[in-house]
């Protein structure tokens, strides 16, 4: 049994450009969330675009596994792609893409970006998608701290995007390691909303709430105080506790 429960805000921006959609078919579950770049309210089509594809794919697919998810998010980027290429207007249609799909007791992560999943068990997490950016890259080469990812001065530039131009796109398909039963929880997340909150602030409202709506809650209280007095990008989180 899943309960889940989702939040989208603008914070200080005068529109929201994440997109957050939650549906399911035959025995799956699947979550999607993406963070729209470009501005000019391109990132708001982008995010859009790219969560109604993925949906379309997924709910037609005859079979999940970590290709189909592949291949729904590859689909959606060369989509992108093509809108892109058919008017110069659209030439800052990018976005980030995190899809968590449950199947039976297997649970899988689909990401491009620095959009997150994180998955708990009892409280304590278990797995975390690793962002395609410049600070991640910089920690893989051990010239950066995992924990001074969120102040760097380079958070902000990725190294994969749906819709981008790059030739050989980054994809991670990961199956989660535990299988998806009582105890376990999950959370997607654009940067705007991690980069107000760290691991042990997450770890800590997942322990102390018994319903995904009220995680989700404790945590956006958190995010906000800490932004209080920052230039708060749009922020978006799906929580899902299973019981």
């Amino acid at each position: 049994m899943y309960n889940y429960s989702c939040l989208s805000l603008n914070g200080d921006s005068d529109h929201n450009e994440d997109k957050i959609d939650v549906f399911s078919s035959r025995d799956m579950q699947i979550y999607v969330l993406a963070d729209g770049l470009g501005g000019h309210g391109m990132g708001e089509v982008a995010s859009g675009v790219a969560v109604e594809y993925i949906k379309r794919y997924l709910l037609n697919a005859v079979y999940i596994d970590r290709a189909t998810i592949r291949q729904g998010i590859l689909g959606a980027h060369e989509y992108l792609k093509r809108i892109r290429q058919s008017n110069p207007i659209n030439r800052g249609i990018k976005t980030t893409i995190v899809v968590l799909v449950i199947s039976g007791k297997a649970a899988y992560c689909g990401h491009i970006g620095d959009s997150r999943l994180y998955a708990f068990k009892h409280g304590r997490i278990i797995y975390q998608s690793k962002d395609h950016s410049v600070p991640q890259m910089m920690v893989d080469l051990g010239k950066l701290s995992a924990k001074d990812i969120r102040s760097s001065p380079d958070r902000n530039r990725l190294l994969s995007a749906l819709g981008s131009d790059e030739e050989a796109l980054k994809v991670d398909v990961d199956l989660v390691p535990a299988a998806v039963n009582g105890g376990i929880s999950f959370l997607l997340c654009s940067d705007g909303f991690w980069e107000y909150i760290n691991e042990s602030e997450m770890q800590r409202a997942c322990v102390f709430s018994s319903s995904a709506a009220a995680w989700l809650k404790k945590m956006q209280k958190t995010v906000e105080e800490n932004g209080r007095k920052s230039k708060m990008d749009n922020y978006s989180a799906i929580t899902i506790k299973c019981r």
